[in-house]
């Protein structure tokens, strides 16, 4: 079992998101994050404060901007400070872990500059199952090598991981650090 594994109940009702182009995170993946804009430094002291989470989402540039933003995407994902330091500047380097996709039920207030949102867990709530999907027997069982095409999972099940773009600067408060 995972050193965190978190119950319905023990997900906030309003938690800060933080909307980083080209950074995605998903349920158990691990997104390695340079913050360095103020707002996200003092979103990133407030949840090691609050039960260390905050959600990751995109913005959606098919909306109309808002008074606190750009538009988003209606899906994300709530992450875990998972690892932390603090560098001479006062930048932090995280890794956040994906715990479970919300839906935005609304926006609220900001907070410190950053944004804030009432999630919505209920369609995604399976994404708090740790057990591991099941491999196709007849995968294993058919004649022939074993190769990774041939193990590979049931449609429709399974966790995803995080997709990193590259690093380099970002106008956006934070980058993705790429190992």
């Amino acid at each position: 079992m995972a050193a965190f594994h978190p119950s319905k109940d023990d997900l906030p009702g309003e938690f800060a998101v933080f909307p980083l182009p080209g950074a995605m995170l998903l349920p158990r993946g691990k997104l390695p994050l340079r913050i360095f804009e103020p707002r996200y430094v003092a979103m990133t002291e407030d949840a090691l404060g609050r039960g260390r989470m905050f959600g990751m989402i995109q913005s959606d540039p098919t909306t109309a901007d808002t008074a606190n933003g750009p538009g988003l995407f209606r899906v994300g994902c709530l992450g875990r400070l998972s690892s932390f330091s603090e560098s001479e500047e006062g930048h932090y380097l995280i890794t956040l872990t994906g715990v479970i996709r919300f839906a935005v039920a609304g926006e609220i207030d900001m907070q410190r500059g950053y944004r804030r949102v009432r999630g919505d867990f209920t369609p995604y709530l399976a994404d708090l199952d740790l057990s591991p999907p099941p491999i196709e027997v007849a995968a294993i069982t058919a004649p022939g090598p074993i190769t990774r095409n041939r193990l590979r999972k049931p449609k429709g099940g399974g966790a995803g991981s995080s997709s990193t773009s590259q690093g380099g600067s970002s106008p956006c408060g934070a980058e993705v650090v790429v190992n």
